[in-house]
């Protein structure tokens, strides 16, 4: 599907072509990001943005996850998403994880970081987002 859409305002049809090719309509009221490797949109209005498919079809987007724009982006990160006790158990797993670190011999300390200590590390982060 081509990453198209029509702002109702102006009533430009805008599209990205490629990764970071970020379109903004006319009136720059709506806008699309991302071409075919990711579909991002933004709208000052989401009733003024339609997604066009490939068929020139006009769909009405679902909006699943608004941003409250009166919130820091450190206020919307991971703490209005997870509940109490997985932050607990998150909070938890990073504390063994630094613990085994923190045991290790002093030499092993200064060697350059293996790729399974980056597995380890990307492990915590996928749980992370999965809670999310």
């Amino acid at each position: 599907m081509r990453n198209r859409a029509k702002c109702k305002k102006c009533e430009s049809i805008i599209e990205s072509f490629h990764r970071h090719d970020y379109v903004k309509c006319t009136c720059g009221s709506i806008a699309v990001d991302g071409g075919q490797d990711y579909f991002k949109c933004v709208a000052d209005d989401w009733d003024n943005f339609i997604r066009i498919d490939d068929n020139d079809r006009e769909i009405k987007p679902t909006i699943k996850h608004k941003i409250d724009e009166s919130k820091t982006p450190s206020d919307t990160a991971l703490a209005d998403d997870i509940s109490v006790d997985k932050k607990d158990q998150i909070k938890k797993d990073i504390e063994a994880l630094i613990k085994v670190y923190e045991e290790l011999p002093g030499h092993a300390l200064d060697e350059p970081v293996t790729h399974r200590d980056y597995l380890s590390v990307l492990g915590l982060i996928s749980t992370i987002l999965r809670l999310s």
